[in-house]
């Protein structure tokens, strides 16, 4: 193929597993919750996903770790993506200090209003210092119910995108 380059936009550090080491679970317990989270978050991002004919299929990115998936609003005339929605789940990072689910968004173009997007009634907008939203795995947690933990991610992911592409193609 011509152009393929297997580059990467990140570097992924060397671990000791890169050699062969064998892996060690040191906490059972917090590696089932973690599947958990993971299983659920891949449940909810799927079905949302799939309401869109060009998403990306969802996928754990492995510079992040998050599972995610992409979502592209609009392209140029190259065919390359020039507006974006990303959905996916994290694990705690440097801007959460527990699991979240998220929503982020991409413009090759400035979106006029986009810091006075609509309010969120789950989960609350990052910005101006990160271009999305966040629902905590804590919000969720105190739903109760697994189906009502569901609806809950769901109504965030859903409602988000819903808000950011109004904004985003009424420019």
């Amino acid at each position: 193929m011509a152009g393929f380059t297997n580059e990467m936009h990140y570097d992924l550090p060397e671990h000791p597993l890169n050699k062969g080491a064998v892996f060690i679970m040191k906490n059972e317990d917090r590696f089932i919750e973690a599947s958990n989270y993971r299983h659920n978050a891949e449940l909810v991002i799927n079905e949302i996903s799939g309401k869109f004919d060009q998403a990306a299929p969802v996928r754990v990115w492995p510079h992040h770790f998050d599972t995610g998936s992409l979502i592209p609003v609009s392209y140029n005339d190259s065919g390359e993506i020039i507006k974006s929605i990303g959905m996916g789940w994290a694990m705690p990072d440097n801007m959460v200090n527990e699991p979240y689910y998220y929503l982020s968004f991409l413009s090759e173009e400035p979106i006029e209003g986009v810091e006075k997007l609509e309010s969120l009634n789950l989960g609350r907008w990052m910005m101006p210092d990160w271009n999305g939203a966040i629902l905590t795995h804590s919000v969720i947690s105190n739903a109760g119910t697994a189906s009502r933990q569901f609806q809950l991610a769901k109504t965030f992911l859903n409602t988000g995108i819903d808000i950011l592409l109004n904004k985003i193609n009424n420019k």
